[in-house]
Parts: structure tokens; sequence; C-alpha cells
């Protein structure tokens, strides 16, 4: 191994649920962001449940788990693992969500508390927080839709943050900070899920 090796691999979650013959690109995060080998592999423990293509897009072959493995090619031996759900169409079309929760990966420039982010970098940088929504019950549709609310959102100049439809919230140090995020479900059913956000850029 030579250069700079791989020192973690990360990915936004570590479960997720699919309906037969839907997909999922994983998104891994190698650090350090300068390691001489950033090339990874993925390998499914289950291919007639769920397969991956060297690209990390994941499909949904039919019901029931497997784990899919992201591993680092540098000689580091680095994993992640995303344990997949596949669930049946009809399985899924029975019911309707009930809650959502949001929760958020750990990063920095900002900490985590009661449902609550309070962002509290320092400077003039955005900073970015990977948001993930916990849809109920188990075998409903997954899908959200996310948004902010917030008076400024629709004028770019004023915005506080945005957030892209995987769930990345970036908050800028602007002074129109406080806010909250919305997880709305995709199934008709009215839940929403809500975080609040404290800016305390300084």
């Amino acid at each position: 191994m030579f250069g700079q090796p791989v020192k973690s691999v990360t990915i936004p979650e570590s479960e997720k649920e699919l309906t037969v013959g839907e997909t999922y690109t994983i998104t891994p995060t190698i650090a350090p962001a300068n390691a001489s080998n950033n090339e990874l592999e993925y390998e499914s423990s289950y291919e007639k449940v769920a397969t991956v293509d060297a690209n990390g897009k994941v499909t949904a072959m039919a019901a029931g788990k497997a784990h899919i493995t992201v591993s680092t090619t540098d000689g580091s031996k680095k994993t992640a693992t995303l344990a997949v759900t596949v669930l049946s169409k009809a399985f899924k079309e029975t019911s309707r969500v009930t809650s959502i929760g949001i929760t958020a990966s750990p990063g920095t420039g900002y900490t985590v508390r009661n449902g609550q982010i309070t962002v509290t970098s320092t400077g003039y940088d955005a900073v970015n927080i990977q948001l993930q929504a916990k849809v109920l019950p188990v075998g409903t549709n997954q899908e959200v839709e996310w948004n902010i609310n917030n008076p400024y959102s629709y004028i770019p100049v004023y915005a506080p943050a945005t957030i892209t439809e995987q769930g990345l919230l970036t908050v800028y140090p602007r002074i129109n900070g406080d806010f909250t995020v919305e997880a709305i479900a995709k199934d008709g059913s009215g839940a929403i899920g809500t975080i609040s956000i404290v800016n305390q850029f300084n």
C-alpha cells in the first residue's frame, strides 16, 4: 500500500427498504479526501434479493434481505455495509405511512440533540448535513419530499439553506437563520416529519 491510505469509508444510510423493481445508488464518502486510491468495490450477500453494480447501483430483485458491502481497494480493508430489505409490491400497497422521523448523520460544524440541529460553525463556509427520514410503519412507501419551511426559502439571496432530493441540507451563514425542515410522505397519507434547525454561525 503506497501513498495516502484510506482511513474510513462511510455511507449515508445503514438500512434501506426497496420494493421489487426499485433501484437505489449508494453514495459513499472516503476519508481523507486526498486518499491515493479512492476506487471501491461493491458486493451483494444475496443476489437473488438485491444486486449491485460497479457504480453502487442496487436493484431490488425479489422479496427478502441482503447486505451490500462497500470495500476499499487500496489494501486498507475499510468497509461499510448497507442492509437492504426488499418488499413485494403487493405488501407495500397494503398500508399507509403514519409517522416520519428525521435524523442526521454525524458531521462537523453542527450538533444534534433532542430532535434539534444546532449549526455552530465559525467563518463563512456553508455546512452540509445529511438527513435521513425514518418512515413508519415498515412496508409502506418510504419515499419523501424534502422541504425547508422558512419565509425566505424561495428568495435565493436570503434563503438560509437548500436541500436536495436525497436530503442533503446545506446551511448558509446568513442572518435569517432558524427554520424547520420537513419530510413529506409521497404515499398520499399526509404524514409529515419535521426537525428544527438553529443557525448559530459565529
